[in-house]
């Protein structure tokens, strides 16, 4: 184990809703080892704002951050932008038999850290879509007809606009492109043009 001088302060931001599932964890951690962590700050920021924040701090050489916890949104930005470090292989012997110790689909979630991040928590969500059946006779069943269906039923859908991430922007928002087999989000500087493009139908059409 590694000899710290003096147990140390973490700062660690919330952009994805977490800490209402690892809060507690956490905070047990620093108490079961004080010799090693003094403190524990906790933070919450939009995860669309966090990685310019960071590249902006780490520029200036004085990022007081340690750690984030966030959806698929912000850390593929941050990958991006160049403002994270690579959990494995570098720290794999803190993880032993990580993969192993996922259920199938949490362990296809750690997949997409791409290395930079370790999955702490899943579950097989949303975006779910409920309806009235008196009202609804003809379910939408693929994006395709989700977006047909908002616009010719202007100001009919609702749905939640969550400060971070979550279902809507993270699976719903990014993925409509996709899964609508826009040729655009194919390439991926055109995909965030093609997310809005998307979005700004359902918007339009929810009110």
């Amino acid at each position: 184990m590694t000899s710290w001088a003096a147990p140390v302060t973490i700062n660690i931001v919330d952009v994805a809703g977490n800490l209402a599932l690892t809060q507690d964890a956490i905070e047990g951690y620093q108490k079961k080892h004080p010799e090693l962590i003094s403190k524990i700050n906790f933070t919450k920021a939009p995860a669309p704002e966090l990685p310019g924040k960071l590249k902006a701090m780490q520029g200036a050489g004085r990022s007081d951050i340690d750690m984030v916890l966030t959806g698929t949104d912000f850390l593929a930005a941050g990958i991006e932008q160049g403002v994270l470090i690579k959990v494995l292989p570098e720290y794999a012997s803190k993880f032993p038999n990580l993969t192993a110790n996922y259920q199938p689909a949490a362990a296809k979630m750690q997949e997409l850290a791409h290395d930079y991040g370790v999955a702490v928590t899943f579950m097989p969500a949303g975006p779910l879509v409920e309806y009235n059946p008196d009202k609804v006779k003809q379910v939408p069943t693929t994006p395709a007809e989700l977006l047909a269906w908002c616009k010719a039923n202007p100001n009919r859908l609702i749905y939640a606009r969550p400060a971070n991430s979550g279902p809507l922007s993270s699976r719903m928002v990014l993925g409509l492109p996709r899964a609508a087999r826009d040729d655009r989000a194919s390439q991926t500087r055109r995909c965030a043009q093609a997310c809005w493009r998307r979005r700004s139908i359902v918007t339009s059409s929810s009110g």
